[in-house]
């Protein structure tokens, strides 16, 4: 079974959210973190017909990372510049579709 935070959807991308609310955390747990999402976004994608979908880690925190694997870890503070900002910045990210 596999959980989602948050599913937005939006001119036929879905971004899918995993919300992170740690205070320190290392670059391999925040890693693994990205892997495990990357890999329910597959299996949003591979389940909803006609899906395009983009993982996105959200945090409580700033850190020096803005991209793992090309999927956004994003602070809590900056979430609402990163939606307007979204679809002008989408081939930076890692998208998923059916194969």
């Amino acid at each position: 079974r596999m959980e989602i935070d948050v599913v937005g959807i939006r001119l036929g991308v879905a971004i899918l959210i995993d919300c992170k609310h740690w205070k320190r955390y290392s670059m391999s747990s925040l890693s693994s973190v990205v892997k495990k999402q990357i890999e329910r976004t597959r299996q949003y994608v591979a389940k909803t017909e006609g899906a395009i979908a983009v993982p996105v880690i959200v945090t409580l925190y700033q850190d020096k990372v803005d991209f793992i694997e090309n999927v956004p870890i994003v602070p809590i503070f900056q979430f609402s510049s990163f939606v307007d900002e979204f679809y002008g910045n989408i081939d930076q990210m890692k998208t998923i579709e059916k194969d």
